[in-house]
């Protein structure tokens, strides 16, 4: 836990994140735990068989990831600026309000800060 702690986490979240993209309905419980440790298992060893590579390895996804980053960005300044394919969905227009019902998850001050810890987490690695 101590050598490994903060990758365990990121890991875990990579197996849940794959399995929704296969299947959105399915449970993740021990398939996400199992390619959590295969996902720990392959950079552990990586860096220790082959350090150099593990490190080249690693910043061109780290380069990937700051590239995926900046077209979010982008991307959410175009649909300010009006380039969007679907009509306004209104979504700023009471930003302060805590709407409860169909698309706000519950709603109320539990709904967005757990919303924002989940952007953050994914994120975080």
């Amino acid at each position: 836990m101590v050598l490994l702690g903060f990758s365990s986490g990121n890991a875990l979240a990579f197996g849940r994140y794959i399995l929704y993209a296969l299947d959105p309905t399915s449970k993740d419980g021990w398939r996400a735990r199992g390619i959590a440790i295969a996902c720990i298992t392959f950079a552990v060893s990586l860096h220790a068989t082959l350090p150099k590579w593990g490190i080249r390895l690693f910043s061109i996804l780290g380069v990937f990831k700051v590239f995926i980053l900046l077209f979010i960005v982008f991307s959410g300044f175009a649909a300010l600026a009006g380039y969007r394919r679907v009509p306004n969905p209104h979504n700023f227009d009471n930003p302060f309000e805590f709407g409860v019902g169909k698309g706000y998850g519950g709603g109320g001050v539990y709904a967005y800060s757990t919303a924002l810890l989940r952007v953050i987490f994914s994120y975080k690695g």
